[in-house]
């Protein structure tokens, strides 16, 4: 009894203590070599949650939860937090664990009779601060529940990583978490472009992107970013005609249709790019300036 008392204490104070930051904006921006990459100018290099569960620095992303790959990682994060049986329920369960008392009553009963008082204690707990909520797995810019967001909020809660980043195309996670630091990450237009060239012509196919997709790609930039008058972002300044020719070199066919949609008068000279009024964060990034990256505070 006294050495659980002791561990809870521990929990709750290293959960207190941690540094929570989200990488927002669309996919393609490069988030995940700004945390990662050794030559990215962020101040700390961060590690995949699922390579290294003794990591101080951590990058959660909810793509690594469609991999079952991670799934043994996932596991034996549970069983180190204390849920030995949960874990053992779990992999009876076909989805992923943070479902099983949604879609598998007889499943979660069976864990809560089996279960011993300390275990159920850890799991209540936890799963009051980050059990899945459909509500909390929505976010504000696609407007649409997102399962995964569950799965980065319990691996925050389990992973003794005390800097966190969390790398998603939407701002759910901050629902479970409100201390958290949202950094929007802004990757200017041209530069957006080619990074979606380079993802379709990817041998990789997870990584590949279809422009035929309304929900990714250029359609993804859009909900965070719009076209403006004056510089905001940066200072790059794009005509009318070669931003066209950027799309169109990129795959996307019907440009005049997308300059629409970022808000721009085809009648005018050109734009430049700046953020979205409906999208809130802490602070805005440019991914491709080494001084922007530079300043987030790890």
């Amino acid at each position: 009894m006294k050495y659980l008392k002791l561990y809870e204490s521990f929990i709750n104070e290293s959960i207190s203590k941690k540094k929570l930051i989200l990488f927002s904006g669309p996919s393609a921006s490069g988030k995940t070599y700004l945390a990662t990459d050794d030559k990215s100018a962020l101040a700390k290099k961060f590690k995949h949650w699922y390579s290294d569960l003794e990591a101080t620095a951590i990058l959660i992303g909810t793509d690594t939860f469609m991999d079952p790959k991670n799934l043994p990682a996932l596991y034996t994060l549970m069983e180190n937090y204390g849920l030995k049986k949960y874990t053992e329920i779990a992999k009876e369960f076909p989805d992923n664990p943070w479902l099983i008392e949604v879609f598998d009553k007889k499943l979660y009963k069976k864990f809560r009779s089996e279960a011993l008082a300390a275990e159920l204690k850890i799991w209540d707990k936890m799963n009051a601060q980050v059990g899945y909520n459909k509500t909390k797995c929505t976010g504000s810019i696609r407007n649409k529940e997102d399962g995964r967001v569950c799965g980065m909020a319990w691996v925050a809660y389990m992973h003794p990583a005390q800097t966190i980043i969390f790398d998603d195309i939407d701002t759910a996670i901050k629902n479970y978490f409100n201390d958290l630091v949202d950094i929007l990450c802004f990757t200017p237009f041209n530069y957006y472009l080619s990074n979606i060239k380079k993802r379709i012509d990817s041998p990789n196919t997870s990584m590949q992107i279809d422009v035929s997709n309304t929900n990714a790609g250029i359609y993804q930039y859009i909900k965070w970013f719009k076209s403006v008058e004056n510089p905001e972002l940066d200072n790059k300044f794009y005509t009318i005609e070669s931003a066209k020719k950027l799309l169109e070199k990129t795959g996307y066919k019907d440009s005049n249709k997308i300059l629409k949609l970022l808000g721009v008068n085809l009648k005018d000279k050109g734009f430049y790019i700046g953020k979205n009024t409906t999208v809130n964060c802490d602070q805005v990034i440019n991914t491709r300036d080494e001084a922007s990256v530079g300043s987030v505070n790890l």
